[in-house]
């Protein structure tokens, strides 16, 4: 906002489009969607913005494994993934906007 009062704003493109990707990041899997399409929209953004929104298309941070395996756990409506799994990762392989990726058996 200041940027585009104080007019350095394309000065500041860079560090705005930053700052965007890792406030999508915060904001969870709708704002990195919208980040994701708006990445291939130049009529939308600069090439600057495209460029550091592009990072949303392969570059999302994996959230908690702990977390991901009570969710797993929920879902399946078991206590103890083993009851399932005979493995399971420790890490997830992928990770997505909408999901992260185990490897299981």
């Amino acid at each position: 906002f200041g940027a585009g009062v104080t007019g350095n704003l394309e000065r500041e493109q860079e560090s705005l489009a930053k700052e965007a990707v890792n406030s999508m990041q915060t904001l969870g899997p709708t704002f990195i969607k919208l980040g994701q399409v708006l990445s291939i929209r130049p009529d939308v953004l600069p090439p600057v913005a495209m460029q550091e929104l592009s990072r949303l298309q392969d570059e999302i941070a994996t959230f908690d494994s702990n977390t991901a395996r009570q969710i797993i756990r929920d879902e399946l409506g078991c206590e103890q993934l083993e009851d399932v799994f005979s493995e399971l990762s420790d890490e997830p392989i992928a990770a997505a906007s909408l999901a992260q990726v185990y490897r299981g058996r």
